[in-house]
């Protein structure tokens, strides 16, 4: 088990390390669920229908058609 240390920045993000991101295959747009659980916080990749992934996909050219 890897351990990090993030800093959580003035508008309260944090940014993943590159290896836990290629690790666990996570991308900009990828979406996670967080957890309060037991005093831990605990975040797991949102597992999406395809519908749902055929939805996003299809977004950014309805909002070029729409421009």
């Amino acid at each position: 088990m890897a351990e990090y240390i993030l800093e959580i920045d003035k508008k309260g993000r944090i940014a993943l390390p590159q290896d836990l991101l290629a690790q666990h295959k996570l991308a900009a747009g990828d979406r996670l669920v967080v957890r309060s659980r037991h005093g831990r916080i605990e975040a797991q990749k949102l597992a999406m229908s395809h519908f749902e992934q055929a939805q996003i996909s299809r977004r950014p050219v309805e909002r070029r058609i729409l421009q």
